[in-house]
């Protein structure tokens, strides 16, 4: 060892090597190499006072004078590093020589003090972070030098102290991770050997074999230089020598702590608190996963037999997924149904915890702990293929590829077949990825006799990865499991009902079981939405809510599951901004369908429909016959991708389920063969929300809100795409059924008045409509029967109360050719817009646009006296045959009549009903564009069980009503003017039988519709301005027959008209064959044949108007 020492011109030299001898106290110098550093060679030919390092050598000299030591010692310049043998004597005696150094000086030439220059007065000390991050900590020289030395003290560049070791002990503690024992003199063979690797982990060396031999003193050992062996071979060596000199019992005893201690380094303070977490399933809950009865392709039991593979459970957000899977691994029969000793292992991802909680690091850090648990023979396996450098601490020392390495490699040698639980995939963290996750369960499932079980959210990349295996949609299987919840938590719930509740309301005496139904249809298989509306409504209880505030709850939004959504959408958005307005385009066109019902049948739009309409690309495709038919099915296979990727979670693609075909609304859409078939299952792909509290959320929550408002399209634009979406799925497909091409058709042109758009979209929605009508309704139709059986689509639109487009194609028409609409076209259209009145459209709501196209249309010169066919249940949803001939002022009268209980309330007892004064003017324009032949008109009634006790009278003189009813409704209205006349004879036994009888007939339906002439003989009401009409109920006390009797008899004598009176006396006896119960299909078809063979204007109907239907439009020239 040389020393070095200054004379009293300052001028430096190096004593002879003191090999043997009493060396003087000397203080020595911790620095890190820089670029000039002053070496051996320098120091004897007196030419290093020009490099930078020389500075170095000038503050230890002056630092060493000041503590009175004449010697001190600098690495760079007191070993001759040409002499192999000095070097490797230096290296394995650094450490002694720096214990043996009565200071240590740490010259830190990266930590400046704050000057006086910069600040204008006298200096501070450096900044703590300056200290924190020097060079000086992570180099691996400096580890020994930090550790021997008694006295530590460490100084700017500039030579201002610092502090020492003692003062700063904590901060260095902090900053090394080496413990205050260690810093404060511990003996360093009291530390764990892997304790003491760990200390230099970080630290770097610029030769990689002295990342080795730097730590020759800090364990005490001599091992031989070998520069160019590498640093795996020099640490390898090192350990060698270490363990060599531990003793065969102290190895045993080493070894068994470091086992322990990395399966303690392993375990994260949050390990099992999402397991602990997990609700325990429901007693008698998922019990069927067990089962046998499962179809072969989800039966879990027999998975759970077979060698290996994958099993998927994939359900909805909150349908109890980890709960489902808690049950498996503690449930007895699980370890029953695998192969002995099998070893199950668990980890269960959550996205709310910590980052341990939810990565993949966590999930190793879980599986490895577990398998080391139960196989400690695999940590010394481990043990042996992990380097002195990988000495590990906590969970924080590991690396993911190192835990990764070590789980597959433990897994391969495990002796028992392992069983492998992953929960949760959906919540992954952001920063690993679903993908990453992916790749790490296809390596462990290549693992020999490996068995993983999974479980998350149906996402698009999960379901594209597991699909294929064997799995279960849970939210399919678990309403039985809902319904025992349901019923087991309110029979808890009803035990601590108030006495007094009842007062607050009266609930019906079944209110447990309507509250569990409703519960468990809105649950729809999700488990978490149960649990909070049962919180909702035992809150309700505890506030003695009425019976209608409870049922109100329980149809309500829960007020935390809205949290839900929110953390879902956080989630999936990682990439802010790119999908963000996408996600809400689709979300707003979904909802939006929702008040389409005519269109999207009930609001369920198919993925063809929402692809299309937010597709302008796809859209010139298909229109503009640019695209082949496989590029527009890629298209829209990529849409479905991106649908399913962008949307967070929030609704998913299902295909549809019908469940009753006897309802077009529910039935499976038959098409014909088409060119564009390829695309056809995109039609029957349905789009829903996952559950409607998804759609509540987005619609009634402010989060939710402001994520629709992410769509910056206007709501005219999407319904009008959405519309157009609609139609143009229409005309790719016809469909074998022309009867679900006119409910189509009236659904689109219902939708588009309906809608809050322009009119000029309108227009243009509707003219596209009417050429879609030509094409797919009306030539075909032509082409299959010489007599047209539909209307144009102009008629359509008159006969579906679209006032505005009728009479402006019509005002077009005639200012386009120059020509006046005919007359016959004219009546056609009044036919038509007058059927709209008694179609199932028919209602307050649409008759304002009827009216206002029927005063149109008689203004124009239209006639309401003229007979034509009419279709039978005038609106378009009826099967359209030919009926009875009939007029439009016969249709508005009839309609007044007929829907008036629906204008003013049912079961109304007053005599006088107020009517409007627009159906007024109406029936007074109507009558005047009639000729005014007798005899009167009659309309023809078919009145409904609510309206049994009235009978109505017209509100012109000049006009009678014949109603059409029912028989047994007559003689069931007899019975009880009977009964309300005669009290007593309610204990009649004949009287009973009677109205039994007639109630038996009643239900049985057996009807035929007659027809009698009602003559007002008491108190004739009439319409004026004042809008009011009596209504006169005939009272009677006659059976049926001597009633029939006296119509027919007063018939015969107030009427002239041989003709009538031949009609009327057919009408009668098949009135008396009904009395007599005598009816059959035959008579009532001669009825219907008679009424139609006969107008009611005492000729029949013109032939012409048989032969051309409808007639021509425009006015020939002459």
């Amino acid at each position: 060892m040389r020393l070095l020492k200054c004379d009293e011109n300052g001028n430096f030299s190096l004593t002879n090597d003191l090999v043997g001898e009493k060396f003087p106290k000397y203080a020595i110098l911790s620095h890190t190499w820089g670029d000039e550093e002053v070496t051996f060679k320098d120091m004897v030919e007196g030419t290093g006072k020009g490099k930078a390092g020389y500075g170095k050598i000038r503050f230890c000299a002056r630092q060493a004078e000041r503590d009175n030591l004449q010697y001190f010692w600098v690495d760079t310049c007191c070993i001759d590093k040409s002499n192999n043998t000095e070097l490797s004597e230096a290296i394995n005696s650094m450490f002694r020589w720096y214990r043996d150094a009565d200071r240590c000086y740490v010259y830190l030439s990266d930590v400046p003090i704050i000057g006086y220059e910069e600040l204008g007065e006298q200096p501070q000390p450096p900044s703590e972070s300056a200290f924190q991050e020097s060079r000086w900590f992570t180099r691996g020289w400096t580890l020994q030098e930090l550790l021997a030395p008694a006295s530590v003290e460490f100084f700017t560049r500039e030579g201002t102290p610092v502090g020492d070791k003692r003062s700063l002990e904590q901060k260095i503690h902090k900053i090394t991770g080496i413990p205050v024992p260690a810093l404060q003199g511990t003996p360093l063979s009291q530390f764990e050997v892997d304790e003491r690797f760990a200390w230099a982990q970080a630290r770097e060396t610029t030769r990689e074999e002295d990342s080795a031999y730097c730590l020759l003193g800090i364990f005490g050992v001599f091992v031989a230089l070998i520069y160019g062996e590498g640093r795996e071979h020099a640490i390898g060596r090192l350990k060698k020598e270490v363990y060599n000199n531990l003793s065969d019992f102290h190895h045993t005893t080493v070894m068994k702590v470091k086992q322990e201690k990395l399966i303690k380094s392993l375990k994260f303070s949050s390990m099992r608190e999402r397991e602990d977490t997990i609700t325990e399933s429901f007693i008698e809950t998922f019990q069927w996963i067990f089962s046998s009865d499962l179809h072969p392709w989800t039966n879990f039991a027999e998975w759970l037999r077979c060698d290996a593979g994958i099993y998927w459970v994939s359900g909805k957000p909150g349908s109890g997924k980890s709960t489902l899977m808690k049950f498996i691994v503690h449930d007895t029969r699980t370890k029953d149904l695998l192969k002995p000793d099998t070893l199950l292992l668990r980890h269960y991802l959550w996205m709310p915890g910590g980052e341990m909680q939810r990565s993949i690091k966590g999930i190793l850090c879980t599986l490895l702990y577990q398998l080391f648990c139960n196989e400690k023979s695999l940590v010394e396996g481990l043990l042996s293929e992990l380097d002195a450098s990988d000495s590990i601490d906590s969970d924080a020392d590991w690396t993911v590829p190192i835990l990764k390495r070590s789980l597959i490699a433990s897994l391969r040698s495990c002796p028992r077949p392992v069983c492998l639980f992953l929960d949760g995939l959906d919540e992954i963290s952001s920063a690993d990825g679903p993908h990453e996750l992916i790749d790490l369960i296809r390596e462990l499932s290549g693992i020999t006799g490996l068995k993983i079980c999974l479980a998350s959210r149906p996402d698009p990349v999960f379901k594209g990865e597991y699909s294929r295996h064997p799995n279960l949609k849970l939210q399919d299987l678990t309403e039985r499991d809902i319904r025992k919840v349901c019923e087991k938590s309110i029979e808890v719930l009803t035990k601590n009902i108030p006495e007094d509740w009842t007062a607050w309301g009266s609930p019906p005496m079944d209110w447990d079981w309507q509250l569990t139904d409703e519960l468990v249809r809105r649950a729809d298989g999700v488990f978490l939405w149960l649990h909070l509306a049962l919180k909702s409504i035992r809150r309700g209880l505890a506030k003695s809510d009425s019976w209608e505030l409870i049922l109100q709850r329980a149809r309500g939004l829960p007020a935390d599951i809205d949290q839900l959504y929110k953390s879902m959408w956080t989630r999936a958005n990682v990439d802010r901004g790119m999908y963000e307005r996408s996600a809400a385009f689709y979300f707003n066109l979904i909802l939006e369908s929702g008040h389409l019902a005519m269109l999207f049948r009930g609001g369920s739009i198919s993925a063809f429909e929402l692809i299309y309409a937010s597709e302008s690309k796809l859209q010139e495709l298909i229109l503009e016959g640019e695209g082949r038919l496989s590029e527009i099915k890629k298209f829209f296979e990529f849409g479905i991708r991106k649908l399913e990727a962008q949307s967070a979670g929030l609704i998913e693609l299902i295909p549809a389920v019908y469940s009753d075909t006897r309802d077009w609304t529910s039935r499976r859409r038959t098409y014909k063969s088409s060119e564009w078939d390829d695309l056809l299952p995109f039609t029957n792909l349905r789009v829903k929300f996952i559950h409607r509290t998804a759609a509540d959320f987005l619609t009634d929550t402010e989060q939710g809100q402001a994520i629709l408002g992410l769509d910056s399209t206007s709501r005219q634009e999407k319904l009008v795409a959405l519309i157009r979406a609609a139609i143009t799925e229409c005309n790719m497909w016809r469909r074998d059924d022309s009867i679900d091409e006119l409910q189509n058709f009236e659904g689109f042109s219902y939708t588009i008045l309906k809608v809050t758009i322009s009119k000029i979209e309108k227009q243009k929605l509707l003219n596209h409509l009417e050429r879609e009508w030509h094409k797919i309704v009306w030539e075909p139709a032509s082409s299959r029967t010489k007599k047209t059986p539909l209307p144009d689509f102009l008629g359509f639109s008159a006969s579906i109360s679209s006032s505005a487009y009728v009479i402006s194609r019509l005002e077009e028409t005639q200012s386009t050719h120059g020509k006046e609409i005919s007359q016959d076209y004219k009546n056609y259209l009044l036919q038509q817009a007058t059927g709209s009145l008694t179609g199932t459209f028919s209602g307050a709501h649409k008759w304002p646009s009827s009216l206002h196209l029927i005063r149109f249309l008689l203004s124009q010169g239209a006639r309401s006296d003229h007979a034509t066919y009419l279709f039978e249940g005038i609106g378009m949803w009826m099967k359209y045959e030919r009926t009875h001939v009939t007029t439009p002022l016969s249709i508005i009268i009839q309609a007044v009549l007929y829907n008036i209980h629906f204008l003013f309330g049912k079961g109304m007892p007053s005599h006088s009903y107020h009517v409007p004064s627009d159906i007024c003017r109406t029936i007074q324009l109507a009558i005047q564009s009639s000729d005014g032949r007798e005899p009167p008109v009659f309309v023809p009634i078919t009145f409904a069980d609510k309206v049994r006790f009235r009978c109505y009278i017209t509100p012109n003189t000049s006009l009678s009503i014949m109603l059409e009813t029912n028989i047994l409704f007559y003689v069931r209205l007899l019975l009880d003017v009977i009964m309300i006349k005669n009290k007593e004879i309610k204990q009649n036994p004949e009287f009973i039988a009677l109205q039994a009888t007639v109630q038996e007939e009643f239900i049985r339906n057996r009807q035929i519709s007659a027809t009698a002439k009602l003559v007002s003989y008491k108190n004739h009401c009439y319409m004026s301005d004042a809008v009011c009409a009596d209504v006169l109920i005939t009272p009677t006390s006659v059976d049926p027959d001597r009633l029939l009797y006296k119509i027919r008899r007063m018939l015969r004598s107030e009427s002239d008209d041989t003709k009538f009176k031949e009609f009327m006396e057919e009408m009668f006896d098949m009135m008396h064959e009904a009395a007599s119960n005598k009816v059959h299909a035959k008579s009532e078809s001669r009825f219907w044949e008679a009424l139609s063979a006969y107008s009611f204007y005492g000729w029949p109907a013109p032939k012409e108007h048989r032969r051309v239907w409808p007639p021509p439009m425009l006015v020939e020239n002459s």
